[in-house]
């Protein structure tokens, strides 16, 4: 209802369309999965009003979704500038950096992160993950040793698989 209320708006009354229209009807596309079309509409917000960090937190999460890391982490990054001391976004610079096989500025920023969320369970299975895949074994094997050799919690499928790999990729196959 919101969405073809929008358009009938759009349609009817075309200059009267400010940027927080654009970003209600960005926001309602975005809630109904519509993802390339959310970014269409807070695009247009952003043009209007580029200093939003709404907008821009929302752009980044529309582009994740799409699996568009690169345009993702950009706004990522402008959101951080905005709120420089937000320990999600810096996560979800981190999760766009892994996609982009960019290990070294992820771990960066996962690290930062430990240092205030050390009891972070995604965090630290993000740091394994990107020791791993950064062919950094060795790395990988002290912070499972330090974080999932005793844990205070059960264990997950995920846990047990990264274990696995950096078992197995330090060939210690017992």
């Amino acid at each position: 209802a919101s969405i073809s209320g929008f358009q009938l708006l759009q349609s009817r009354y075309p200059d009267r369309i400010d940027a927080t229209l654009w970003q209600k009807y960005g926001y309602c596309l975005q809630q109904t999965n519509h993802y390339h079309e959310a970014c269409k509409a807070l695009r247009m917000a952003d043009v209007m009003r580029p200093d939003q960090y709404w907008t821009t937190l929302h752009l980044a999460q529309c582009h994740r979704y799409l699996n568009h890391y690169a345009e993702a982490l950009n706004f990522f990054e402008r959101a951080a500038q905005m709120k420089p001391d937000n320990l999600q976004i810096d996560y979800q610079q981190a999760t766009c950096l892994i996609n982009l096989d960019r290990y070294d500025e992820a771990l960066a920023l996962l690290h930062k992160i430990a240092y205030h969320e050390p009891d972070s369970l995604k965090v630290q299975r993000a740091i394994i993950r990107s020791y791993l895949m950064s062919h950094q074994p060795a790395k990988a094997a002290k912070y499972v040793t330090h974080n999932l050799d005793e844990p205070t919690y059960e264990l997950t499928d995920e846990d047990l698989h990264l274990i696995a790999a950096v078992q197995w990729l330090q060939n210690d196959r017992t």
